[in-house]
């Protein structure tokens, strides 16, 4: 089972719920945005109030990636800012967690194949698979690596596993940017709106809106009438098929 097709919502339409770290000073809150109801994968949007803090060490047995949509947060002595990204594999410790002024991020939480929790030591991880943390502004832009991807558009990669071909990058899309193709993935697609918009067959999506389109699922054509920065996950193999079908998959107005 794979998790169910979104496409899209906003995420402010979500119900809040109330989580507890150990040792930490309040409560924070969090949405789920989407999960896998076998694996317990999930993406949430998390808000720690100003002052939180959390100084007990702890670490968990899935990998997080997280991206800071605003505020700041200090881990294991790195101090995080508004687009800040980080990925700390299952294992690894997380220490000294503490926001000054608040944040609201993005987590998104996935079962690892490379951890090992029997051990005299405490718990194994890969650090060679740790990244960050990494701020947007520092990253430089690359043509997209997606084959055939229409003109006008650049790409920042925060991290691609060459062996899986799970990844997580940052996609800028010029004004009057558009695909007028229909398009199907190999692997499971997440994408995020940060600032400006996007527009699909489905509507328009605007900062705050999310999908997901399992593997196989068609969506498209795309285009961005201001020009638009998203965030795409992907998980698994990278392959995606164009197609000039736009049909039923039009835009409601001529493009």
């Amino acid at each position: 089972m794979v998790r169910p097709l979104i496409d899209f919502i906003h995420v402010d339409r979500l119900p809040w719920e109330e989580g507890y770290y150990p040792s930490a000073t309040e409560p924070f809150r969090y949405q789920i945005v989407s999960e896998d109801p076998d694996t317990g994968e999930q993406t949430l949007v998390v808000e720690l109030p100003a002052g939180w803090r959390a100084d007990e060490d702890g670490w968990f047995d899935v990998d997080d990636e997280i991206f800071l949509l605003s505020g700041d947060l200090t881990l294991n002595g790195e101090r995080l800012t508004k687009y800040s990204y980080q990925f700390l594999p299952a294992g690894q410790l997380r220490r000294g967690v503490h926001s000054e002024r608040g944040t609201r991020l993005l987590q998104f939480r996935t079962a690892s194949a490379h951890f090992t929790a029997a051990a005299s030591n405490g718990p194994q991880f890969d650090p060679q698979r740790a990244i960050g943390p990494l701020n947007l502004r520092t990253i430089p832009y690359e043509r997209p690596q997606t084959p055939n991807f229409p003109a006008g558009a650049g790409r920042k990669t925060l991290r691609l596993d060459p062996a899986s071909g799970d990844g997580f990058w940052i996609i800028a899309m010029l004004p009057h940017w558009i695909s007028p193709y229909t398009e199907v993935h190999t692997f499971s697609e997440e994408n995020y709106v940060l600032e400006g918009e996007i527009e699909t067959s489905i509507g328009v999506m605007t900062p705050g809106t999310y999908l997901h389109h399992p593997p196989g699922a068609v969506h498209g054509p795309m285009r961005s009438r201001p020009g638009c920065l998203i965030i795409t996950r992907a998980s698994g193999p990278f392959h995606t098929d164009f197609a000039r079908v736009l049909g039923e998959y039009g835009f409601p107005e001529e493009v």
